[in-house]
């Protein structure tokens, strides 16, 4: 009897230290093209509608589409619901292009300068950012800096502002960056992301010819050298594990610890075949970066954005893949048709 339970033990302390063992060698984890699900009723499917950005609360993900719809869940991403319609908000309607969450706030961005809020990701407040119109919004991001809650919102031709605290405003124009003077004749901002430094929050905005800049005060300015090394173009950028990643075209990927160094290293140990980064999000669910190209709907992983495996998802994402983001149980895929799927 002795003999047995000292067998059983031995066994039991091999299993753990054969699980110890893939855990302190960080082996990577993540969804094969077969752990992915259709959502049975995506909102955006009957109209072929355009996915162009996601973001989530918890177990809320809030989806906007270029047609103007706003559709939720509240269940990780597997069924959705329509949320009241704001395009009757604006007698042209609206084209949303971006979404983000921060601070309490879901915020989307649009053409035209136009925007829309809200607490719940149910009920949505709509309006027009002063100093964005008539430029498009191609980015949006809220967080806490220097105590206080900031909304950005930036787009083309290098506009960007920002409001405290509450996002009817009043909004600052940002009057110099890297990316265009106070005239905004410059560089698109297509992406903005909220992420912090040695416990200090800040913004880093990433666009257009390998432009890059970081705002982490109120002087109205956004700090950065010309480009981050790069005459491609930036896309999508994203925030977890204590860095930033940015990705554009040309399998364009850079990482920094510390933007406000001005330092980004460049990633080579991957093999996307030079294809473009549409977007790139972190998903606590399986603690990767998750990097999406709409061309042959390839989907890739990695811990640290070094180190990355990939799949394609083809056969669900005919017309390819446009929106990403991850929640604490899953990761949810938006398409250029409107199909949604999630991981296991």
């Amino acid at each position: 009897m002795k003999k047995n339970n000292v067998f059983k033990c031995i066994c039991l302390i091999i299993v753990f230290l054969f699980i110890t063992s893939c855990y302190l060698t960080n082996v990577p984890i993540y969804p094969s093209a077969s752990a992915f699900h259709n959502v049975i009723h995506s909102p955006f499917l009957a109209g072929n509608e355009e996915i162009t950005g996601m973001a989530t609360c918890g177990d809320f993900v809030v989806a906007v589409s270029y047609s103007g719809t706003i559709a939720w869940s509240d269940d990780h991403g597997i069924t959705w619901d329509d949320t009241v319609t704001i395009i009757e908000g604006f007698s042209d309607g609206i084209r949303f292009n971006t979404v983000a969450w921060g601070e309490g706030y879901f915020f989307a961005g649009g053409d035209g300068g136009k925007a829309a809020f809200s607490r719940d990701g149910k009920l949505w407040h709509y309006g027009v950012i002063g100093p964005m119109s008539p430029k498009n919004i191609l980015a949006t991001a809220v967080g806490e800096m220097r105590g206080q809650t900031v909304f950005i919102a930036a787009g083309n031709d290098g506009r960007i502002a920002y409001a405290l605290n509450s996002p009817t405003g009043p909004w600052v124009h940002v009057w110099f960056s890297p990316f265009g003077d106070l005239n905004n004749f410059g560089d698109d901002i297509n992406a903005l992301i909220y992420g912090k430094v040695r416990g200090n929050g800040l913004f880093v905005a990433a666009g257009d010819n390998g432009k890059y800049a970081v705002m982490n005060d109120f002087s109205e300015k956004l700090y950065g050298p010309t480009t981050a090394g790069t005459r491609e173009d930036f896309r999508s950028a994203a925030y977890g594990n204590e860095r930033f990643i940015a990705v554009g075209d040309g399998a364009l990927m850079r990482i920094s610890a510390n933007p406000e160094s001005y330092s980004w290293v460049t990633v080579r140990d991957h093999d996307f075949m030079l294809r473009p980064f549409d977007h790139i999000a972190f998903a606590p669910a399986i603690n990767h970066f998750v990097v999406i190209s709409s061309e042959d709907a390839v989907v890739g992983f990695s811990p640290d954005g070094e180190l990355w495996s990939a799949i394609t998802l083809t056969s669900r994402f005919v017309n390819g893949i446009s929106a990403v983001v991850g929640t604490k149980e899953r990761i949810i895929l938006g398409g250029k048709d409107g199909m949604i799927v999630y991981s296991n």
